[in-house]
């Protein structure tokens, strides 16, 4: 049998190396910047929100308010650890040491809490911080902890502890705030992945009116992909689960009918638990579906649900890649943010020669830090503290906008991974992205129809080629 032999004219190498695709994600999620104003929007909805609502409900978990456990949450994703505040006489170190003692004890924060609070009082935090009087950058970046490099992360844990404490001891709390984050992320949220989508797809920016135009359109699917498959959960365990605890009621005969049958329970559960799989895995690929394709919420669930399946270990290492490249990121932002505040700071401080003016600026505006980009002067009053007041709303913006960096982050990468597992799956490149016939994004809309325009040319036949042939001779 013959040799065959291949040649090899080219090397795609975004499919070798797809991972190069999500190295966009930093400059797609943060220029331009409209996403992230998208994303501030929607934080400050549902914290805003959730603030007016622990003045009804009174919260007290983790003995905090809810202002004050989104602080912490901040200071988490910025790498500053919160767990109790220093008594008097104690300094942030001595406790900082003690802390990490009973950490190393294997100690829980619970608990922890309760000790520090028997041995400070029952107004005492522990504040502990990185090498926060530092002003030599590098030792604050390389001086830091693990909360410096892996904020972003820290911040995620800490919001899944706060969840779980809401839903136990605040469960109507807990209802009304997610479903206040649901109907403001599924609005702000997919404008932002509509925006990314598009813009990895074939490199145009639409503007923020486009993107919230195409969510209005899709916006009931947009809140019904996430609920679809629990509310699909729940009717199965009501309608299957109810009457058996009824029939448990029955004298002697309850007991004998539920161990009967309680193999088809444990059947019903295992397909419960492929649900909630289903749910949870095709979660962060649902908006960005219908970002892309358009479609309703079950084609988004079917899509996600589909493509997590297929390609599951790829998907889990797109995922874990991403949230790296969230940290790395994010310590770049953090820097920059410290530059922009630092540095107005420092010019201002240098020109103030006239006694008593360093002062004044300390009564307006605390020094910046890496650990610390901004604390509300104390001790400020009258004119002093309306110009406090004033800087601290400017420099909350900022930081606002650096926070919303995260989930512009995590929106965007998601959406790079849609297209990245549906060029696997289903074979489609990863500049198709739909556009609306009456819509026309700097002629984006040939991408929506180039399918049914382009006409695959038909091979010539032998008669016809031997007809050229006599022509030619």
């Amino acid at each position: 049998m013959a040799d065959h032999e291949t040649v090899v004219r080219g090397i795609q190498w975004d499919r070798v190396f797809s991972v190069g695709h999500l190295m966009r994600t930093f400059r797609i999620a943060l220029w331009p910047p409209s996403k992230l104003v998208l994303c501030l929007a929607a934080l400050v909805v549902t914290v805003g929100l959730g603030i007016l609502l622990d003045q009804v409900f009174k919260t007290n978990v983790y003995e905090q308010s809810f202002r004050e456990n989104m602080v912490d949450v901040y200071r988490a994703a910025t790498g500053t650890t919160i767990t109790e505040r220093p008594a008097k006489g104690r300094s942030d170190q001595m406790l900082s040491t003690e802390y990490y003692k009973l950490g190393l004890m294997g100690v829980s924060t619970e608990n922890m809490t309760r000790q520090f609070k028997e041995r400070y009082g029952q107004n005492a935090y522990l504040f502990h911080v990185g090498p926060e009087e530092s002003t030599n950058i590098l030792n604050e970046l390389f001086g830091g902890g693990r909360g410096f490099w892996f904020g972003p992360l820290e911040a995620m844990r800490h919001v899944c502890r706060l969840t779980c404490r809401y839903w136990a001891e605040a469960p109507w709390f807990a209802v009304i705030n997610w479903a206040v984050a649901l109907l403001a992320w599924a609005f702000f949220g997919g404008a932002a992945a509509r925006l990314s989508a598009v813009q990895f797809a074939t490199g145009v920016q639409p503007s923020i009116r486009e993107a919230l135009a195409f969510t209005c359109k899709r916006y009931v699917s947009l809140v019904a992909s996430p609920l679809a498959l629990v509310i699909v959960i729940a009717i199965i365990a009501l309608v299957v689960f109810l009457p058996a605890a009824l029939v448990m009621w029955i004298p002697w005969a309850g007991e004998l009918l539920v161990g009967l049958f309680f193999v088809l329970a444990l059947i019903l559960g295992f397909i419960l638990s492929l649900l909630a799989l289903f749910a949870v895995s095709s979660l962060g690929l649902q908006a960005p579906a219908i970002a892309v394709e358009g479609r309703d919420a079950f084609d988004a669930i079917s899509r996600g649900v589909n493509y997590v399946f297929a390609r599951p270990w790829r998907y889990i290492f797109y995922t874990l890649f991403s949230l790296v490249y969230l940290c790395l990121s994010f310590v770049l932002v953090r820097a920059f943010a410290y530059l922009v505040l630092r540095i107005p700071y420092t010019a201002i401080k240098a020109f103030c020669f006239a006694d008593g003016q360093e002062a004044k600026l300390g009564r307006l505006w605390t020094e910046p830090t890496l650990y610390r980009l901004f604390a509300m002067p104390e001790g400020t009053g009258g004119t002093e503290y309306v110009g406090a007041v004033l800087i601290g709303v400017a420099v909350c913006v900022l930081l606002g906008l650096m926070v919303s960096f995260l989930p512009s982050f995590v929106i965007t990468s998601q959406t790079i991974i849609y297209f990245l597992l549906r060029r696997m799956v289903d074979e489609k490149d990863i500049d198709e992205v739909y556009v609306p016939e009456e819509h026309d994004v700097n002629g984006l809309d040939r991408l929506e129809r180039i399918d049914e325009t382009q006409v695959e040319p038909e091979p010539a036949t032998e008669a016809s080629a031997g007809g050229e042939d006599d022509q030619t001779t």
